[in-house]
């Protein structure tokens, strides 16, 4: 599923938002922007018109409270009380469509992501992609360890794996995980799954340890590994799916951050597509590595310094020398002026110098 325009009206910060011409090559869409400007609104329309969508009956805010945190203007609440065709109008989204269907799927992840340890002893049946509202916590990585824990179950009873050996089904289930590990830690390989008649929870190896605990784990080593876990567990579920994450880098470093967006990107395959929100010198830089690498592949959206109070056309930004200077002056919030030299140094020299480390010149300091 790959989006192709979108309208938002009267929710929560947009008065009328058309988002257009994002292109079918698009494999991740990055929205940017400070705190405050609306960019996980638009996960949270995109959220309520999925439910508008395939609930077969439309969507309508019950109580006061939902009615408060969605629509934009408390004036509005009383006068669309009765009119239930309004709540069709809040979003609309309008798709590429392709040979193999065009059913949509979307999976949430919100910006509050936070397990800091668990052990299973039971096992449960775990529901489906249930993002309420963004402001929720978003505790996942207990059940994509019990959705590996029963495909090993299954897998163990299927007559066409009669043949496999134990390694085969191991990498089977868990080897894209491993790799995608590997790929972005330099000290850290996910080594064991402990079953949950014993402690049940994820082990790794990391440095001479080769029984680490995942609660050991720093909280951005957690948070990677939950966003790496989370993607891999639900891509086939979600084949061609819409992936929305809400700031990818909480709690994870700038280097590390670039590492999770890249491979993220790579695990997205086909008709899938990536939506990421950010304010992040990580995360920008790299998307900005790979839209060079492979044109076209990545759409950003600026959505700083717009009047959401009017109507607003957002359509894809070229990486030019003036959108990059404001992405940064996002990602820095000023401290780009803070962190250019007073002084210029420059010297000249000749390869073949003797003193100075090749540079025989006298220096020349021009001051700013």
């Amino acid at each position: 599923m790959k989006i192709k325009n979108v309208q938002i009206r009267n929710f929560k910060r947009f008065t009328d938002l058309k988002i257009e011409g994002i292109p079918e090559t698009a494999k991740m869409v990055v929205l940017v922007g400070p705190n405050g400007c609306g960019k996980s609104s638009v996960f949270e329309a995109f959220n309520y018109w999925q439910s508008s969508n395939f609930s077969q009956k439309i969507h309508q805010m019950n109580s006061s409270a939902q009615k408060e945190y969605f629509l934009k203007q408390r004036a509005m609440i009383e006068q669309i009380d009765n009119h239930s065709e309004y709540y069709l109008d809040i979003c609309k989204i309008e798709i590429y469509l392709h040979q193999n269907g065009n059913k949509s799927k979307f999976y949430f992840r919100t910006a509050y992501r936070n397990d800091p340890g668990f052990s299973v002893n039971t096992l449960e049946a775990s529901g489906g992609n249930n993002t309420l509202a963004f402001i929720e916590n978003d505790q996942r990585v207990m059940l994509n360890y019990q959705k590996i824990i029963k495909r090993t179950i299954d897998r163990l009873y299927e007559e066409d794996n009669d043949s496999k050996t134990i390694k085969k089904l191991r990498e089977e289930l868990i080897g894209k995980l491993q790799q995608s590990v590997q790929n972005v830690f330099s000290d850290l390989i996910l080594n064991n799954i402990k079953s949950p008649l014993e402690e049940g929870t994820f082990y790794f190896k990391k440095g001479i340890v080769d029984h680490y605990n995942y609660k050991n784990l720093s909280s951005g080593e957690k948070a990677a590994f939950d966003l790496l876990l989370d993607l891999i567990i639900n891509l086939d579920e979600y084949q061609g799916a819409l992936f929305l994450i809400d700031e990818p880098e909480v709690h994870i470093h700038t280097n590390l951050q670039g590492k999770v967006i890249e491979e993220m990107y790579n695990l997205i395959k086909g008709e899938g597509q990536l939506w990421i929100t950010t304010h992040s010198l990580g995360v920008m830089m790299k998307a900005k590595e790979l839209s060079l690498k492979d044109p076209g592949s990545v759409a950003f959206l600026n959505f700083d310094q717009h009047d959401f109070d009017q109507a607003v056309t957002l359509r894809p930004s070229p990486i030019d020398r003036v959108v990059w200077q404001k992405f940064m002056s996002v990602a820095l919030d000023g401290l780009e002026t803070k962190l250019a030299p007073e002084i210029i140094v420059m010297c000249e020299g000749s390869l073949e110098g003797k003193k100075r480390f090749n540079f025989d010149e006298e220096m020349i300091t021009l001051p700013l």
